[in-house]
C-alpha cells in the first residue's frame, strides 16, 4: 500500500489578498493514497484536537497554474478532489511516498464564524 506525507496548517487563518494561510501550527500527517475524503477529514480533526460535533473543516491548498496570475485556493471538498490533489504531486520514486501541503481551516458550527482554532 503506498501513502502520502502531507503537510497540515491549522489554527491559523486564510489571507484571501494574498492567497495564504498565515499562523497557526504546520504538522505533517501520513495517510494511505486510498483515503477517503471523509477520513482525511476525521485525521485532521484528531490532529488539530477539536470536537468534530463542534467545527466544520475546510481543507484548501494553493496550485500554482500557468498563465494565471493568481488561482484560487483549491478546496477539497470531496473524495473527487482529493484524488485529484493526491495524484497530482509528485512521487518520490524510492520509498513511493508523495508529498503536498494542505491548509486547514475550522470554522465554529455553533457560532457560523470564520475563526480559526
Amino acid at each position: 500500500m503506498t501513502h502520502v506525507l502531507i503537510l497540515v496548517h491549522h489554527g491559523g487563518a486564510w489571507d484571501e489578498g494574498r492567497r495564504k494561510y498565515e499562523g497557526g501550527v504546520l504538522k505533517g500527517i501520513v495517510v494511505s493514497k486510498d483515503i477517503t475524503h471523509k477520513d482525511l477529514q476525521y485525521e485532521l480533526y484528531d490532529l488539530a484536537e477539536v470536537d468534530p460535533t463542534k467545527f466544520n473543516i475546510k481543507i484548501r491548498c494553493i496550485y500554482e497554474i500557468k498563465g494565471e496570475k493568481e488561482a484560487p485556493p483549491f478546496e477539497l471538498s470531496n473524495d473527487r478532489d482529493l484524488k485529484f490533489y493526491i495524484l497530482s504531486e509528485n512521487p518520490l520514486d524510492e520509498n513511493e511516498v508523495d508529498i503536498g501541503e494542505v491548509q486547514v481551516g475550522l470554522c465554529d458550527n455553533m457560532i457560523g464564524t470564520n475563526s480559526a482554532i
